[in-house]
C-alpha cells in the first residue's frame, strides 16, 4: 500500500524480509553512484566491430537495529 519495495536474488523466493524505516531497521549507503563506462579501444573490438558498455553502482545495508527487522515466508512466488 504504496510502500516501497526492492527485489534481488539474494533471498529465497516465497520469503521477504520486512523493515521499518521510522524505527531505523536498516540503512543504504551509497559509495559509488551509478557510473555507466564505455569501451571502444578493447584489443578485439577493432576486428569484430563490437564496442563495451559496463554499468555499476556500489551500494550496502546496515542493520543497526535487528529488532526492527521480520521476516517472512511461506508467500507465493511465481
Amino acid at each position: 500500500m504504496g510502500a516501497p519495495i526492492a527485489t534481488t536474488t539474494q533471498i529465497a523466493a516465497g520469503t521477504a524480509l520486512v523493515m521499518s524505516a521510522k524505527a531505523c531497521a536498516g540503512i543504504f549507503w551509497q559509495r559509488l553512484g551509478l557510473r555507466v563506462e564505455f569501451n571502444m579501444w578493447s584489443d578485439s573490438y577493432w576486428s569484430a566491430n563490437t564496442y563495451g558498455f559496463r554499468a555499476e553502482e556500489h551500494v550496502a545495508l546496515s542493520v543497526p537495529r535487528p529488532s526492527a527487522l521480520n521476516i517472512v515466508t511461506g508467500l507465493p512466488s511465481s
